[in-house]
């Protein structure tokens, strides 16, 4: 959806990157494997952050790539429905769209920030550092496993 200041929603695979705060509107991107950080002045509609203003609004989005050691799994149902995903020695690659947006206010010189994220399973695969080898399976990260895949990318991006 848009508004005359951008984008007001955005289509799965994409966030919102939110440049005019008050009407709550920017651009979409599509998450990527590098990360995209935005910030903006918090309560106005104006592009970037005025470095005087403590008030602000940050906003990252980035396709996380982690590892997902499949065989150290304790439960055997999640080990597997892992297990198809896995390359040698048990291992396989989660893709996961992480959005993560900071809000922050400052009153009587104290810095007070409000952080909401969000995790999404994108696929899993025989990956390593170079990206996905062999079947990638998008399946793998539907139902309650698709956060199981996430946990360490929704814990420390």
């Amino acid at each position: 959806m848009r508004s005359q200041k951008g984008c007001t929603s955005c289509h799965d695979g994409q966030f919102l990157s939110i440049s005019y705060h008050k009407d709550k509107a920017g651009a979409c991107r599509h998450f990527k494997t590098t990360a995209e950080l935005t910030c903006t002045d918090l309560d106005v509609n104006s592009y970037g952050v005025d470095p005087g203003n403590n008030n602000i609004l940050c906003v990252k989005g980035v396709l996380s790539r982690t590892e997902l050691a499949v065989r150290a799994f304790a439960n055997e149902t999640i080990r597997n429905h892992f297990w198809p995903t896995t390359r040698t020695r048990g291992v396989a690659t989660a893709y996961c769209a992480v959005y993560k947006q900071t809000a922050c206010r400052t009153a009587n010189y104290v810095m007070s920030c409000k952080v909401r994220k969000e995790v999404k399973c994108v696929k899993v695969c025989k990956g390593s550092d170079e990206g996905c080898q062999g079947d990638i399976s998008e399946s793998a990260c539907d139902g309650e496993f698709g956060p199981i895949a996430c946990k360490k990318a929704a814990l420390m991006e």
